[in-house]
């Protein structure tokens, strides 16, 4: 019989399930056949990964075994398995769930815990540019994303800002790509410079972004340092990204390029202009095209000579684009007007005249006593 039902000797059993043969002859002599036939394999579940899946965590796998007594054994890698023991290794991963029928179940995955590699070009990691910056890779089951949004491998970031790239495998592990882009240059601010880059005075330059180096006419220079110098100058300041600013400036703290004389026999004689002076003799002023001048109030036109000659006071004013200005006064008089005046102007020569006055005033009265003896005894 066959689970209590007649049973015709060879006929093949199909039916899944549970079954008992009880053979029995003549004599009432038996013999029992128990056994099971199941085709479904045994069912397993992995922890932290679906089958085929990939992780950077630990792994472990359990199984119930078949209430009817079909019991599976695993391996791992073909190795003997115990259910819920965690396997850490990287790599590659193969368990086979086998039952007392050889039914089986295969289960793989792969543990994966190594970052995914990419070469960044035209910005190191976290660094700064003026440039266009892309990122490659050559593992075809990357993924990654700019800015939150889908980016694939070697297409061009050219937009200025903060950006992020997140390259991530199929185990979730990422590696992160930050680093911008900037081209905006610095902003200068030059103190005690005009709007046409001249100064009269101390200059200083300072500039908005803090980790930016500076030039100034091929030397370093530091921010805010006063410069004292006169002359020109070029200052260049490169922020961290290469953009870079730069700036020409001039300082002149006094009038340059004037020169003042006075004709006298032919000769110009430097004159002292500190002071206002008296003269009768053409007077020469020396410009050059940076300066302007203006004579009594008027502004007047030169090339590089200005000569005065006519009688009369003179307030001359020059001035250059930097803001100095020289100012003085003098008198242009004729030769019977001048002495007066000009003996209030030089000690030496109204020294001189007094001398040769008293001589010539003593040799005139001893001339005049000679030939007049009344006044000489008057005298005496």
């Amino acid at each position: 019989t066959l689970n209590g039902n007649p049973y015709l000797s060879g006929t093949e059993i199909t039916e899944v399930g549970n079954h008992r043969i009880v053979l029995r002859d003549l004599a009432n002599n038996e013999t029992i056949f128990t056994f099971i036939i199941d085709h479904t394999s045994p069912s397993g579940t992995l922890n932290s990964v679906s089958n085929g899946g990939h992780t950077n965590s630990e792994v472990r796998f359990t199984w119930n075994d078949n209430p009817n007594g079909n019991i599976a054994t695993a391996t791992l890698n073909g190795l003997p398995y115990s259910r819920n023991v965690w396997i850490h290794e990287e790599g590659f991963h193969t368990i086979i769930l086998t039952d007392l029928a050889g039914n089986y179940s295969i289960y793989i995955f792969t543990i994966i815990r190594t970052r995914p590699q990419g070469n960044l070009t035209g910005v190191s990691i976290n660094g700064i540019t003026n440039g266009n910056v892309f990122l490659s890779w050559d593992n075809s089951n990357y993924s990654a994303t700019l800015n939150d949004l889908p980016y694939i491998s070697g297409s061009l970031i050219t937009e200025p800002g903060i950006h992020l790239i997140i390259l991530r495998d199929l185990a979730n592990n990422i590696s992160e790509f930050r680093f911008t882009i900037d081209r905006i240059p610095p902003v200068l601010n030059l103190i005690n410079v005009n709007q046409l880059g001249l100064a009269n005075q101390m200059v200083r330059v300072s500039w908005d972004k803090p980790n930016s180096t500076a030039l100034l006419n091929g030397m370093p220079y530091s921010q805010n340092n006063w410069i004292h110098e006169n002359g020109d100058f070029t200052i260049i300041v490169t922020d961290e990204a290469g953009n870079y600013s730069i700036a020409h400036f001039s300082i002149r703290n006094r009038i340059q390029n004037a020169s003042f004389y006075e004709l006298i026999d032919d000769d110009l004689i430097s004159i002292d202009i500190r002071s206002s002076f008296w003269t009768n003799n053409q007077v020469h002023i020396f410009l050059s095209s940076e300066n302007q001048i203006m004579i009594n109030d008027e502004l007047i036109d030169f090339e590089s000579l200005i000569i005065i000659e006519e009688i009369g006071e003179y307030r001359i004013r020059i001035f250059d684009d930097f803001g100095n200005e020289l100012i003085f006064n003098f008198h242009i008089v004729s030769s019977s007007s001048r002495l007066p005046n000009y003996l209030g102007q030089n000690i030496a020569t109204v020294l001189l005249i007094l001398l040769v006055s008293t001589v010539a005033i003593f040799i005139l009265v001893k001339k005049i006593r000679a030939k007049n003896p009344i006044i000489k005894n008057i005298k005496k």
